[in-house]
């Protein structure tokens, strides 16, 4: 028994090393081009809006904005294998 205990303290240890250390540490692989930082902001930024306009009583408005968002995301992913294509030298 005293093994598992052991065993559970250093996993619990861890965890909590490897979750502090990727809350402190950038990723290398979360660097955003300006495109996808655009994107990402119009997305945030109708989200944001369209739960406004919610609470400010405009439901089907609201739907509406809030629709963008999917929208918004897809043609991100569509201009980023667009731009790899082209950095790779595919048409």
């Amino acid at each position: 028994m005293a093994h598992l205990n052991a065993l559970s303290s250093l996993l619990s240890v861890t965890k909590v090393t490897y979750f502090t250390q990727t809350l402190t540490r950038p990723s290398q692989d979360m660097n955003l081009s300006r495109s996808e930082f655009l994107f990402n902001m119009a997305a945030i930024i109708s989200l944001v809006a369209s739960i406004a306009i919610w609470f400010a009583g405009y439901e089907q408005a609201a739907i509406f904005i809030g629709i963008w968002v999917p929208s918004i995301l897809a043609w991100m992913n569509f201009a980023a294998i667009k731009e790899d294509r082209i950095n790779r030298g595919d048409k």
